[in-house]
């Protein structure tokens, strides 16, 4: 009998973690899900709150004391989940120094602005960025052709005066680059790759904003505007031409509308939107880390997992 490799045969069974804290748990919680064994983990203090809570889970774990020799350890792909400002510490020397796969959860590139500036993912080493993950994302992805779409709204809004609290030394260009990638990472999921038209606006200082027109290789606009401290959720609103309205507001949360009713009440006319339908993320798991993962522990061929390369040089681009 001849046996042929299944499609979804796990190609990362044996895993080794970096980091412990709840982000590293979250994924490590996916990876024992699908299959895999969560066989090393590696943190600064082993007597920590987030390791014993870690081990809780995962008791058989072994603990690794320094990052030495470790694609001679047997296991499949790393999982790095360390503090944001200690990614700088170690990205460099993962992406030099290690063979096997890597899922390097962001930020990048807090405190470190010459590491933003060089950094380039190799083709086996990947950017956490779950939210392309995301159902409706996904759902948005396969519905909408990019020839059918008619203009984005995109709105990304950072609470700044929080980022400084936690890291006093961040720049707001620091800031929106790390946290924006999120959305922006969308953009070029979504809508292929972009161009900056126009600017108007700078990051110079916590209370300013940023407008920024983009444009895709169908020549659809983009209208992003970046705004510090603003009262509103990230969202990105598409606009269809046959009049559809696909609005995420917050990104976990997608409505689709399709018509505008007008109702008389108390003799005024109301104007609403008519609902079509809605989808919201399910929380199982944090939202987007089970198919990230998928792809990762798979190498599935068509994976969507992202590098991040397209990415990083766009904000560049944005922020600059």
């Amino acid at each position: 009998m001849v046996f042929v490799k299944s499609y979804f045969m796990k190609t990362l069974k044996n895993l080794c973690f970096i980091g412990c804290g709840k982000t590293g748990l979250a994924h490590a919680k996916v990876a024992k899900y699908l299959g895999s064994s969560i066989k090393f983990v590696y943190t600064r203090n082993f007597k920590s709150k987030n390791f014993k809570v870690f081990s809780k889970y995962f008791p058989r774990v072994q603990k690794l004391k320094n990052l030495k020799n470790l694609d001679r350890l047997n296991m499949d792909g790393i999982i790095v989940a360390i503090p944001w400002i200690l990614n700088d510490l170690y990205i460099d020397k993962f992406f030099k120094n290690f063979k096997k796969p890597i899922l390097f959860e962001k930020p990048i590139g807090y405190s470190n602005k010459k590491i933003i500036d060089k950094i380039k993912f190799p083709d086996n080493k990947y950017l956490a960025l779950n939210r392309r993950f995301y159902e409706n994302i996904i759902y948005i992805k396969k519905k909408i052709e990019v020839k059918n779409i008619s203009n984005v709204q995109v709105n990304i809004s950072e609470n700044f005066n929080s980022f400084k609290k936690r890291f006093s030394s961040l720049s707001p260009e620091n800031v929106v680059f790390n946290t924006a990638i999120h959305v922006v990472d969308l953009l070029y999921f979504l809508f292929g790759k972009l161009r900056v038209l126009f600017k108007i606006g700078n990051l110079k200082k916590k209370d300013n904003n940023l407008i920024v027109i983009l444009e895709n290789e169908s020549k659809i606009p983009i209208y992003l505007n970046i705004t510090f401290n603003s009262p509103e959720n990230n969202s990105i609103i598409i606009k269809t031409k046959d009049n559809k309205i696909y609005q995420l507001s917050p990104i976990e949360n997608l409505k689709i509308f399709n018509k505008l009713t007008i109702n008389i009440v108390n003799g005024q006319r109301k104007y609403q939107k008519r609902f079509k339908k809605e989808i919201n993320e399910d929380y199982k798991f944090k939202p987007g880390f089970l198919n990230q993962m998928k792809n990762f522990i798979y190498l599935k061929k068509e994976a969507k997992i992202s590098n991040c390369t397209e990415t990083i040089n766009l904000l560049k681009k944005i922020i600059k």
